[in-house]
Order: C-alpha cells, then structure tokens, then sequence
C-alpha cells in the first residue's frame, strides 16, 4: 500500500473506509492486515471484483468487516453493509 494512502486515510476521519482490492497497486494479502493494523478502530468494507468468496473470507479474518463484490454493488445493500459495519 503505497504510503500516500496511508496519509490521506490519518488526516481525515471517516465512518467507514471502501478498499477496493481490484486496484492495480493493491495487493490484498497485504493492504487489508496493514490497513486494519494500522487503524484499528476503522471499519473496512472490502470491494472487489473478484466473484470470489474465500477472497471475502479472508478479508474478513485479516480484520474487514465486510466483503462486497462490485458485480453485486447497488445502493441499498452497499448501504446496509456500510450501517451493519459501522454499529
């Protein structure tokens, strides 16, 4: 994770972060453990494109609390996954 990100995500304060794991930079086996590790008290909702259920598996038990596919990206479930994350 390239540490601009990481700068932009300490000067800011957010309810909830959207890491896309299908950018060309990211390396989920890395970005999800140090992005958690990094911020402990964030709620991280995992995109992807990846049609792929162990993919979310293991996002979730790297410390994500939830797993999109952007395949299956509309508002209201985004937003449920977004409230149900953040509570």
């Amino acid at each position: 994770m390239r540490r601009l990100n990481i700068l932009l995500v300490e000067d800011e304060s957010y309810d909830a972060v959207l890491l896309d794991l299908s950018l060309s930079d990211s390396d989920p086996q890395e970005t999800v453990p140090t992005l958690c590790s990094q911020f402990p008290l964030a709620t991280v909702i995992v995109l992807t494109s990846l049609k792929d259920v162990e993919t979310g598996r293991i996002s979730i038990a790297q410390g994500a609390q939830d797993f999109v596919s952007k395949s299956d990206l509309r508002p209201d479930p985004l937003a449920k996954s977004i409230i149900y994350s953040i509570e």
